[in-house]
């Protein structure tokens, strides 16, 4: 399994102008300490739809990432996780805010029986010997996301993904361990650390 979260975000020329501290005090983004580092506030989507797509979370993870670009906070602006899902299963998690001009928002599950891409505007499963098929959105994705979201609430509909949701960011979590300790980091250590 492979997931991409490739995009722009840091501009090369880009620079933090100063700021009242009751200003930079309201930012998020850039400080580890407030969004979990881009690994837990972007890519755990990535990181949600490889584990949805395993049926588990996984079993430990190895990776690196630093600051290329980032010239304000102490979040990362690119990295590479692998992670063991068990049973011969790894799934990749790319991720950049490096790309200029270019992005891309996939997943791809390789397998036996073909490939399939997961994509925000379409998916495409493509079989040895046979044409590709895909099958495109009406929309992007996220719309539908919410749209439905929305329609739970009104109709009283409640829906508890309070478990799914607690495993992507742990998993998120695992991976930015691994980065931070330049280690393989197993699901056991990441819920036992402090």
């Amino acid at each position: 399994m492979r997931s991409h979260w490739m995009v722009g975000g840091v501009s090369p020329k880009a620079r933090m102008k100063p700021m009242p501290p009751e200003m930079e005090a309201r930012m998020w983004y850039p400080w580890r300490a407030k969004s979990g580092d881009m690994i837990v506030e972007q890519d755990c989507h990535g990181v949600d739809v490889l584990n949805w797509f395993s049926g588990r979370h996984p079993v430990s993870a190895v990776g690196d990432g630093g600051r290329k670009v980032r010239t304000y906070g102490d979040t990362m602006d690119h990295l590479n996780v692998t992670y063991d899902y068990g049973q011969g299963l790894r799934g990749f998690l790319h991720a950049c805010q490096l790309a200029q001009g270019w992005s891309l928002v996939d997943e791809q599950f390789f397998g036996t029986e073909g490939t399939i891409e997961t994509h925000r505007r379409y998916y495409r499963w493509s079989r040895p010997g046979q044409k590709p098929v895909q099958a495109d959105s009406k929309r992007e994705i996220t719309i539908d996301a919410i749209e439905r979201f929305l329609t739970h609430v009104v109709d009283n509909q409640p829906e508890n993904n309070a478990q799914w949701v607690a495993e992507s960011t742990l998993t998120s979590l695992l991976g930015r361990l691994a980065i931070d300790t330049g280690r393989r980091v197993t699901w056991e250590e990441l819920l036992k650390s402090e």
